[in-house]
């Protein structure tokens, strides 16, 4: 009988349902107490405001920097300890932007740069979490499948649909890195959850370019229903 290697038990166990409950409880154990000392740091900077023991402009720093904690963890809440309640109304922008902002969390892809512009605010009807996880897929698998790590995201509307068009900028992007094709990218974030399948359409984008615009392929669209009576104005 051939001997495992310690690097297929360890991969067996980072993919096993016990670990992944483990750590989800671990996780959300991680953000309970995080949101305590966040709650403690915050009324000892109340406390020394009235004290007169802190000034305003470091009062003001302290304050900023305690809601972007709170902000983060709210991240945490949403990416990795949401269960699926179901579809439900997203405004796409308010999603995208936490997705940009866990790719920027991303070790290894700290520097992608993404240009993320909505032409005409839209709500679509979705499963949040796992459409959150399906759009951090896309642009993470991106951003590693094609160098240089410079993207456009752009939303507009198509009658009934939104458009979700994620390309790389610039001309001439022609070889990926080493990894998954987009194929492959766009095939996990669908397996992300199978709500998605007949709701939200992946493809590869193949769309002309013109010069300083984003490059012909090496991209993804989304087509998503717009919510039934949605008017952003």
């Amino acid at each position: 009988m051939a001997q495992t290697s310690l690097d297929e038990v360890s991969s067996e166990i980072a993919t096993s349902a016990a670990w992944r409950h483990a750590a989800e409880a671990i996780l959300a154990g991680i953000r309970h107490d995080l949101n305590g000392r966040i709650g403690t740091v915050s009324g000892l900077v109340q406390l020394a405001r009235l004290d007169g023991v802190l000034d305003d402009e470091s009062g003001d720093m302290l304050e900023s920097e305690l809601a972007r904690m709170e902000h983060l963890s709210g991240l945490i809440e949403t990416a990795f300890l949401d269960r699926d309640r179901g579809p439900e109304p997203i405004v796409l922008s308010e999603l995208l932007q936490s997705a940009v902002e866990l790719l920027r969390l991303h070790r290894g892809l700290e520097s992608t740069s993404v240009d993320l512009g909505i032409d005409g605010d839209v709500a679509v009807t979705a499963p949040r979490t796992p459409f959150l996880r399906a759009l951090v897929v896309l642009l993470a698998g991106a951003a590693r499948n094609r160098p240089p790590a410079s993207w456009t995201v752009r939303v507009r509307r198509d009658g009934g649909h939104a458009i979700l068009r994620i390309a790389p900028i610039g001309n001439g992007v022609t070889e990926t890195t080493e990894g998954a094709s987009l194929d492959d990218v766009i095939e996990a974030a669908r397996g992300v959850t199978e709500a998605l399948r007949g709701t939200i359409q992946m493809e590869l984008d193949e769309e002309p370019t013109t010069a300083g615009a984003p490059a012909v392929g090496g991209g993804v669209v989304l087509r998503l229903p717009i919510m039934e009576g949605w008017d952003s104005a």
